[in-house]
């Protein structure tokens, strides 16, 4: 439920426990362990693999132009659900870098409210990042999007190809 149109707190109430344990399993195919409180990070399967290159590797290496066009139609789909609690996106590898967006934009497109204590609401380190990061994927997973290829930690890094994928 959303309180008063704001992102706070109060938005983003407390969760089921089976919600969070189905989210938990999806994390778990997410490179993620869930431990009945906190997600937790484990190595990814992608460490030191290198990727296929997809459609946008493609894009950013022979048409940047349209790179800033495919970028301000996710600016536009981003903002037209984060504007209901207030927030605009206007740069987002710097704005979804922490994970916190990611998880907020989640919550509002599956309009399920995610506990606070489910992911780091003020992350204080790269790890912290990177862990909200792959918490949203594994929601993401979970709503049935395919997000294979996406890393957390590139998303984290402020990869724009990643923030895009």
């Amino acid at each position: 439920r959303r309180v008063h149109g704001r992102l706070d707190g109060d938005a983003l109430v407390a969760r089921s426990q089976a919600a969070l344990a189905g989210a938990a399993s999806s994390a778990a195919q997410c490179s993620l362990s869930y431990d009945g409180d906190t997600f937790f990070e484990r190595s990814e399967p992608d460490d030191g693999v290198e990727r296929e290159p997809d459609v946008f590797d493609k894009l950013f290496s022979s048409e940047p132009a349209k790179v800033e066009v495919v970028t301000q139609s996710l600016v536009r789909f981003v903002n037209q659900h984060l504007e209901q609690v207030g927030i605009v996106v206007t740069n987002p590898p710097d704005e979804f870098c922490d994970g916190v967006l990611l998880v907020a934009l989640v919550s509002l497109l599956e309009r399920k409210h995610i506990a606070l204590d489910a992911y780091n609401a003020s992350p204080q380190s790269s790890d912290d990042a990177v862990t909200n990061v792959r918490f949203a994927l594994a929601r993401m997973r979970e709503a049935g999007l395919d997000v294979v290829g996406c890393r957390a930690r590139d998303i984290a890094a402020r990869d724009p190809k990643a923030i895009l994928r």
